[in-house]
């Protein structure tokens, strides 16, 4: 892949100041003023509290980058460096998002883990598994017809998969109490003590049971390991378009991605994870020359994307991204993988029409009728709050900084320059002399994120509150970051690699910490 040189570090390091000070302070607001804006965390307020807000981070950070950097240059000669690479990002990953996360001030810090998804005005989900399904067949059932009463908010616009997946939660503890306190002793005391005092002020229904705080305890733990390995998913993904040192660069990157700790443990820090796993699936699937290894990858990401859509729509943009990847490897290919990519997506779309199909017959829950439903209750939204497109198509670049990172996002704008040019010489060539070839899986994978998004944002389907509801494209922003660090180094040595991303990383780890410390992406 030929990129530009990539951005210096002392001109990342420079924007990354500027937009640092611009999120710390309140003279630039963070969305359009009097449609929506996100609001700010106090700044410290003593020299006491700020060393409580940012030694984690800072320790955790550091320790991190050391381990990171270490691995980066030991991984090619050391086996058992190798064999720590992927415990080490994951391990890492969790860390640092509950690190970064003490960024934010008393008692927001405290009461984010368990209220967050308790919360009515948040989603709802949990409180209605909890308090207002008494039998889950009969509530599914019925779900079609609750979509069609065009709830424009959290509920209608989303299929059943998070109430079932509170569901599961809360009767697997009913069901095996003895599994409580092993919960439990994960949970921070700060934050039930929290919960509780904020549960009684409310008085939004009764208590929650110990199996129902369990559970809601069950659901936080759910979101930490989905952020803690979607680092590994992404290394995946990474590996199966270019190469294991870019993989690596890509994973190590993703590991400090902001949002993911500013909505930590909302149901949208799930989607990076589930759409990396489904991304990876499929390139595995079309990618793939042994026929035995292909059919099994197909069939598995036609399941998953299954249960993708039955968890929420987000999901369709990243089957838009793959179609749009799919036509740029087909484009000039030969017949032996025409022919493949071909049987993979046959096999895809039969076991995913499959499990549609059971589920319906199953629950009565028709998906068919009620994905439709969902995405007319999200379009409705718009026809309720006053949106101006024309502002928003400027603040939803920096929603994306403020979700990436901006570090992140200058690598990855370097990335994409290079884009059309590429394809451009790969499939129109100019020469006679040199035959039009297909795109490699790398560039084509960079080409149908790049125009997948550009048609997101055009369509102005996220006009406010992109920043989290965009954290499903931060893998597609770091694996473009990866490109432009790995080849800008390519030929070069591990050591000197090895220093770009530890600064990089740097970059991020400031971007996140003032990123959680000062944006509050709750209403408390």
């Amino acid at each position: 892949m030929q990129v530009r040189s990539p951005v210096s570090f002392p001109t990342a390091a420079f924007v990354t100041l500027l937009s640092a000070l611009a999120i710390a302070f309140n003279a630039v607001p963070l969305g359009v003023p009097g449609e929506w804006t996100w609001t700010r965390h106090s700044l410290p307020m003593s020299a006491g509290e700020c060393l409580d807000r940012i030694l984690p981070a800072a320790f955790v950070g550091s320790a991190g980058c050391f381990v990171l950097s270490w691995l980066t240059r030991k991984r090619t000669r050391s086996r058992f460096a190798k064999f720590c690479c992927l415990p080490a990002l994951a391990t890492f990953g969790l860390l640092w998002t509950l690190a970064v996360q003490q960024a934010a001030p008393s008692p927001h810090k405290e009461l984010k883990p368990l209220w967050v998804n308790y919360d009515r005005s948040a989603s709802g989900y949990f409180f209605t598994a909890v308090f207002q399904i008494e039998y889950t067949p009969d509530f599914l059932a019925s779900y079609e017809a609750r979509m069609r009463e065009g709830d424009v908010l959290h509920f209608g616009t989303h299929p059943p998969g998070l109430i079932v997946m509170s569901r599961m939660a809360r009767n697997l503890m009913r069901q095996r109490p003895e599994l409580i306190p092993f919960v439990m002793a994960t949970a921070d005391q700060d934050a039930v003590t929290a919960f509780r005092e904020i549960e009684l002020r409310v008085a939004a229904a009764r208590p929650l049971s110990d199996s129902e705080l369990a559970a809601l305890q069950l659901l936080n733990l759910c979101s930490q390991l989905c952020i803690a390995l979607t680092p590994v998913a992404v290394y995946l993904i990474v590996r199966r378009l270019a190469d294991t040192d870019q993989a690596w660069i890509a994973g190590c990157l993703m590991t400090t991605v902001p949002g993911m700790a500013v909505f930590c443990p909302k149901s949208d820090v799930l989607y990076p994870f589930t759409a990396s796993v489904l991304i990876w699936l499929s390139c595995s699937a079309i990618l793939q020359t042994n026929m035995i290894r292909q059919i099994v990858s197909a069939s598995f990401a036609g399941a998953w994307l299954w249960l993708c859509l039955i968890l929420s729509l987000a999901h369709i943009p990243v089957v838009a991204m793959l179609a749009l990847f799919t036509a740029f490897l087909m484009f000039r290919s030969n017949l032996e993988t025409l022919k493949r990519i071909s049987l993979s997506l046959a096999i895809a779309l039969m076991v995913f029409t499959s499990c549609v199909l059971i589920w319906n017959r199953q629950t009565a829950c028709n998906l068919w009728a009620v994905w439709p439903l969902n995405l007319n209750n999200h379009a409705g939204f718009y026809g309720q709050s006053t949106r101006t497109w024309l502002y928003w198509l400027p603040a939803n670049l920096g929603e994306l900084a403020l979700t990436a990172g901006t570090p992140m996002l200058l690598l990855a704008a370097n990335a994409m320059t290079s884009i059309p040019g590429s394809i451009r010489k790969s499939l129109f060539p100019r020469s006679t002399e040199t035959p039009a070839s297909p795109l490699s899986p790398i560039n084509a994978f960079l080409a149908a994120t790049l125009l997948t998004w550009c048609l997101l944002w055009l369509s102005g389907k996220n006009m406010g509150e992109a920043m989290r509801l965009w954290c499903f494209l931060t893998p597609w922003v770091v694996v473009a970051a990866s490109s432009a660090i790995a080849a800008g180094h390519e030929g070069r040595t591990s050591n000197v690699t090895g220093k770009l991303l530890c600064g990089f990383l740097l970059l991020q780890m400031l971007t996140a910490v003032v990123t959680a410390g000062r944006i509050n992406g709750y209403s408390f």
